[in-house]
């Protein structure tokens, strides 16, 4: 299991974001063991890169999950759900934690990673998942963030 340190520019919002991955894995018992950390967050635990700014913290689980998520902590006061068709965005005071349904994505499957950031244990696609994540993204995905894609596929290789 690989352990970081990780402080981004937005350092206080990134640990008020782990404090509530830690409450929704206490809530809900087996997501930390179904969900899969991608996008920002796993980019930086494999870079290393701390100019960035951590907007959310991104997993992939099975659709299946959503109501099990939202039935968890839905008598809790400091998370607020926001359901959509192909995700689930969880805010915890103010910070967003989004789910996203591993069916959306086309993966190699390449193997899991465990790791630790800042103590919080989490399940990480693997590098080559990431990058493939990103090539797909920049053709599919917002042209305005097909630059910032590019450099996260630099960053990763």
């Amino acid at each position: 299991m690989s352990d970081r340190i990780y402080r981004p520019k937005n350092a206080e919002a990134f640990d008020t974001m782990l404090e509530g991955v830690c409450l929704l894995y206490g809530n809900c018992p087996g997501l930390q063991a179904a969900a899969i950390v991608y996008g920002s967050v796993a980019y930086a635990f494999y870079s290393g890169d701390q100019d960035i700014i951590i907007g959310d913290i991104d997993f992939i689980v099975p659709s299946e999950w959503f109501p099990k998520i939202e039935k968890a902590i839905s008598n809790t006061t400091q998370f607020i759900i926001e359901p959509s068709p192909a995700s689930l965005r969880v805010f915890y005071l103010g910070n967003k934690l989004s789910f996203h349904d591993i069916k959306n994505l086309k993966l190699k499957k390449e193997s899991l990673i465990k790791g630790l950031i800042n103590d919080t244990p989490l399940l990480f696609m693997s590098r080559a998942d990431l990058i493939s994540c990103y090539e797909q993204s920049l053709t599919s995905g917002k042209t305005e963030k097909k630059q910032e894609y590019l450099r996260k596929i630099s960053g990763l290789k």
